[in-house]
């Protein structure tokens, strides 16, 4: 069973899940369909992550992996993606994905998946998830796992970096966006010590939540 599935099916310690309770909401004076106003949420909403980890186990961990979230070739994808498919996924009111993998020598590779949800309401939005947000994730989780597929001899070795797992949602009905986000370190690798692992909570129904152990914060 991989670790999203065990993260995902059944309760965890509430210590290696941060919740973002909210989602990162766009002033009233930006345009959250151009590129400019896009990346000013998507960073925006990383800046109240680590303020809200304060200075918990993991926080200097969620430094580094927000550094390289905002890193050129990452952040220029994710609002490029957005940027060109929300009008698509505006009118036709149906979900729209991207993903693309970002590998560096020696180093952990980033899976990003972009989906944009043409629903300022979370709750309205996941109606819109078959499934729903859980089954999402499970599904992006086995594409890692497929990506990060090795031998019994080279997963011994433990020298081969893993994929971290990183899904941006954004949330917008052509005037007002809120952006979330999850993020799973290392998903496929099932002897992982994580210090920070993040879901993106509005997304989730109360039963995905009550699975999660995190009922009591519906």
């Amino acid at each position: 069973m991989s670790f999203l599935r065990k993260l995902l099916g059944k309760k965890e310690s509430s210590r290696e899940i941060s919740e973002a309770k909210e989602p990162t909401q766009a002033p009233k004076s930006l345009d959250v369909r151009t590129a400019a106003g896009i990346e000013t949420m998507l960073r925006a909403h990383l800046e109240r992550l680590q303020s809200a980890y304060g200075d918990r186990l993991g926080a200097e961990d969620l430094r580094q992996l927000c550094s390289q979230l905002l890193a050129n070739d990452q952040l220029a994808f994710v609002v490029k993606s957005i940027q060109e498919n929300l009008p698509r996924a505006l009118a036709k009111k149906t979900p729209h994905d991207t993903t693309n993998l970002f590998t560096r020598f020696a180093e952990s590779s980033y899976f990003v998946a972009v989906t944009i949800l043409p629903w300022l309401s979370p709750v309205e939005a996941r109606e819109h998830l078959p499934g729903g947000y859980s089954k999402q994730l499970i599904e992006l989780g086995t594409k890692v796992a497929v990506l990060d597929a090795r031998s019994p001899s080279e997963a011994a070795l433990g020298i081969l970096p893993w994929t971290h797992l990183v899904h941006w949602s954004y949330c917008c009905d052509g005037r007002k966006a809120g952006v979330h986000m999850s993020l799973m370190p290392e998903a496929a690798n099932p002897q992982a010590k994580r210090t920070v692992v993040i879901i993106a909570e509005d997304l989730l129904t109360p039963d995905e939540r009550k699975q999660m152990g995190l009922s009591h914060l519906a």
